[in-house]
């Protein structure tokens, strides 16, 4: 997971980008799981309406606490609250580009005879196994991400648009099939849209739950 000094650098990095399109914004966290765990956000424009919320450790974000955290949401009042995740390819965007989760298997399943044969056509980097945190809080079928500098990747928000992929099994006899011919995969999204959104960030709860670079 993250560790500390990253997890703050994302809290810096979102505030600044927050304030510099013309928000102001109160650092909170709120307990989860009877108090064993907290959560981070920031409150907007002195608004109880407007939340960020940060989701920076997939320890804590099972699925008990994602929808604790959604239901805290509701109940403070948020409109249409934003969520960041933290992408970081290994915890949150667990990808095959990463040589740190066991995806690489992904390139042999694009292939006539398996269950993603649909898709031999995409890329295994266009894949990533999401957390039960990153499904549950899927919206409209997109998600934020902090993705923090690297060698070869800038600092900035990145907005990814998911569909699932649709598992055929059609290539094994009906004789031997259990279940379906075709499902929708528990396991892959598949990328379909990416926005870099580097600078300045606003949020506009009468729109949709979505940061965005603020219009020239």
């Amino acid at each position: 997971m993250p560790s500390k000094q990253q997890k703050e650098r994302m809290a810096e990095y979102l505030a600044d980008s927050l304030t510099a399109a013309g928000h102001s914004l109160i650092d909170y966290e709120v307990g989860l799981n009877h108090g064993n765990t907290t959560a981070h956000y920031f409150k907007l424009d002195d608004s109880k309406e407007k939340g960020v919320m940060l989701i920076n450790d997939s320890t804590k974000y099972n699925e008990k606490n994602t929808n604790e955290l959604i239901q805290f949401t509701k109940n403070m009042g948020m409109i249409n609250p934003a969520f960041v995740v933290y992408k970081d390819g290994k915890h949150f965007f667990r990808c095959p580009e990463s040589n740190e989760n066991k995806l690489k298997s992904l390139t042999g399943k694009l292939h006539p005879n398996r269950s993603l044969k649909n898709y031999i056509d995409r890329l295994p980097s266009e894949f990533i196994e999401p957390t039960k945190a990153e499904r549950r809080i899927r919206t409209s079928g997109f998600l934020q991400y902090y993705q923090p500098k690297s060698e070869r990747l800038d600092e900035m928000l990145v907005t990814f648009g998911f569909e699932i992929p649709i598992l055929d099994y059609s290539h094994i006899s009906s004789e031997e099939r259990y279940g379906p011919v075709r499902k929708p995969s528990d396991r892959y999204f598949l990328t379909e849209n990416r926005f870099n959104m580097p600078g300045a960030l606003e949020l506009d709860i009468e729109r949709d739950s979505f940061l965005r670079n603020p219009k020239n």
